[in-house]
């Protein structure tokens, strides 16, 4: 389920439960495994009701929700309000349960003055825009049994903005892949190290005993600071092919995808990368993290995904699969990255070494039983699209997670958070109970499943795209549930029947609300202290870079690719060979549906083709024709076509059939 980012420590996390992409809309509960009590959010906030926020509006305490005491307030346009239809349907005898929804539902206002967004998060959608480089309350300290680490120097909160950075060196591959340490290497030689280059890479840790200590502040890390020496700078130290290399597999990050939800938002590809952060490289690792990152071509953007005080070490993950997983697994990858015991050290690693032996056994249980058994099984069945297996998969992941839970809660002497970093271990079962259950039981999947995933990816990965996915996915489920129950109301003809429907509607208020904290919390980790118009745009580029991802399986799953598709229109054989280029001002991103495109630019909803002839008899060019665009030729291979089909009527129904879609 974990996106893995090589063999070394990499790990930047993007996508640790793909599987839970798909939406589903569950309108009931039903429960198969007892689940304890959720872990409330640390540190959740409410949103100003204007925008736009940021990291002053951050240090104000969230004062209603899960976990708090103080006034209520409300967060209009995060939970679906009844207000409205509540009041129009009070009725004689109902109108107290009515009211109660209102009254939970309205606060006395942020008390916080808004004011102005940063400009650094202009780089979330503008694809001209380069954020220079920003070090905030951040510094360099020596750690004791680690050496050199960053500190925070000012207490801060989930989504304060810590550093942008450029990257020093930075490779772009293919969609979906992981370049190689070594491409970057051979990159940066043949474009040749400036002496400003070798001042930095020279403070980098390279595996030696000395570069843990090599003096480095963070403004001697800016590459600018030295450029002003120019390339005549002779005492800048040469820094060999060896050494380099060493430098890149200790210290470069690397990912199959660039951050999805701003890639699409810039009408960009999220290409795999792999680049080189000085200042990221000293932060040392924690398989609970505290921050988050985001990467949009070659600038990275940290932000705090939990509270912090003066002097707390920043902490990020150089797990990549494994970090789901035992803490055997765990150490066994850090150790064939050339860190042996350096996850043991770790909170959660320290944490599971010290728990009984049935609590270890347990975990270590539920990963063989994944990784053996469920994980090939779910495969075969998925791809025969059988559902009985996934039946007997069902109840398996209900058993073992009902072990698992079991284990953790007889453990004595442990704290809320700790049992949470326990189940961690076991997440990957989690996840396999939530998928099964959506499988099999598709409407009448319990919610509640997803919420606990949601839960343990707090502490797996905070603010990561794994977290802000799920924590959508569950919003949605929650505001379906709310708008069915306040459907449910509105129809309720009798009394009773209507002081029913009012309870659900309220108890479903409620969890909408909830659920609202918990995507407000994740996006906020990742993104920082945006406008609420930015937090609905975000939230809008993750639902299309999700369907994008789906269509993209499917696709590969069927052997297609992106730019090659053989289709059949009214009985003629058509092989599309390249792909039109919606550029220019009007361009609809991949994924908008016809309706989404007219709201983007365009207000034509025509379209046409024309079919001309191509200088091969068996081949035709074709150009789409679209107000507002600029597409292209795109040639498209008509085979076996019959003598009584009129070619242009049937490729315009084509085209007409998808408008506004691209591909």
């Amino acid at each position: 389920c974990a996106s893995s980012s090589s063999g070394r420590h990499l790990g930047s996390w993007h996508a640790l439960a793909p599987k839970q992409q798909q939406h589903v809309r569950a309108a009931s509960h039903h429960h198969h495994v007892h689940l304890p009590p959720l872990f409330p959010p640390s540190h959740l906030h409410a949103l100003p009701t204007t925008s736009p926020v940021s990291t002053a509006a951050a240090k104000a305490p969230r004062a209603g929700g899960s976990g708090s005491g103080g006034s209520k307030r409300t967060k209009r346009g995060f939970a679906r309000s009844s207000n409205q239809l509540a009041k129009k349907e009070q009725r004689r005898g109902q109108d107290q349960l009515v009211q109660e929804i209102d009254e939970e539902q309205q606060g006395d206002g942020p008390g916080v003055d808004a004011i102005q967004m940063r400009s650094e998060y202009q780089v979330y959608k503008d694809a001209e825009y380069k954020p220079q480089r920003w070090i905030g309350p951040v510094d360099i300290q020596n750690i004791p049994g680690k050496g050199r680490g960053l500190v925070v120097t000012q207490q801060v909160v989930p989504g304060d903005l810590l550093m942008v950075l450029p990257a020093l060196a930075f490779l772009e591959g293919e969609l979906g892949e992981v370049p190689e340490p070594e491409e970057l290497h051979v990159a940066m030689l043949e474009d040749g190290l400036t002496p400003a280059q070798r001042r930095v890479l020279d403070m980098l840790y390279d595996g030696s005993e000395a570069s843990l200590s090599a003096p480095a502040s963070m403004t001697t890390l800016d590459h600018r600071f030295w450029s002003s020496r120019g390339k005549s700078d002779s005492q800048a130290p040469q820094i060999s092919s060896s050494r380099l290399l060493s430098i890149l597999q200790n210290c470069a990050v690397a990912d199959g995808l660039q951050d999805g939800t701003c890639m699409t938002l810039r009408h960009q590809k999220p290409f795999g990368y792999v680049g080189l952060w000085p200042e990221l490289s000293l932060v040392n690792h924690s398989s609970s993290p505290n921050i988050s990152t985001v990467v949009i071509k070659d600038r990275m953007l940290v932000h705090a995904a939990v509270e912090m005080s003066p002097g707390d070490e920043l902490l990020r993950s150089y797990l990549g699969a494994s970090i789901t997983q035992p803490l055997p697994q765990r150490e066994a990858e850090l150790a064939e990255a050339g860190w042996p015991g350096l996850e043991a050290s770790t909170a959660r690693g320290a944490l599971e070494s010290q728990v009984s032996d049935n609590v270890r056994e347990v975990l270590q249980g539920a990963w063989q039983w994944f990784s053996q058994e469920a994980n090939p099984r779910f495969s075969q069945a998925n791809a025969a699209e059988t559902l009985g297996p996934l039946k007997e998969l069902l109840e398996e992941a209900e058993q073992i997670v009902s072990e698992v839970e079991e284990a953790v809660e007889a453990e004595p002497g442990l704290s809320d958070l700790q049992r949470i970093m326990l189940r961690a271990s076991a997440y990957d079962s989690y996840d396999m109970l939530v998928v099964t259950d959506e499988f099999v039981n598709q409407e009448r999947a319990n919610p509640g499943h997803l919420l606990y995933c949601l839960e343990l990816l707090r502490v797996l990965a905070p603010g990561s795209e794994s977290h802000t996915s799920v924590a959508l996915k569950y919003d949605s489920i929650m505001r379906d549930r709310l708008l069915m129950a306040e459907s449910l109301f509105k129809k309720s003809q009798s009394p009773s029947k209507r002081k029913q429907a009012a309870t659900i509607m309220k108890t479903c208020a409620k969890e909408a609300e909830l659920a609202g904290s918990y995507c407000l919390d994740a996006y906020i980790s990742r993104y920082g202290w945006v406008s609420v118009d930015m937090f609905e745009t975000l939230r809008q580029g993750t639902e299309v870079h999700t369907e994008a991802l789906e269509q993209m399986s499917i696709m590969e799953a069927q052997g297609l690719s992106e730019t090659t598709k053989d289709f059949s229109i009214n009985g003629v054989n058509v092989s599309v060979v390249d792909k039109v280029d919606l550029g220019g001002a009007n361009a609809v991103p991949s994924g908008l549906s016809s309706s989404q495109a007219t709201s983007s630019g365009s207000n034509d909803s025509r379209a046409s083709i024309q079919v001309v002839e191509a200088p091969s008899s068996s081949t035709n060019a074709v150009r789409a024709e679209k107000g507002g665009w600029e597409p292209e030729m795109v040639e498209a291979e008509v085979q076996d076509m019959p003598d009584n089909i009129n070619s242009d009527a049937a490729l315009t129904s084509m085209i007409m059939a998808g408008q506004g879609k691209q591909g």
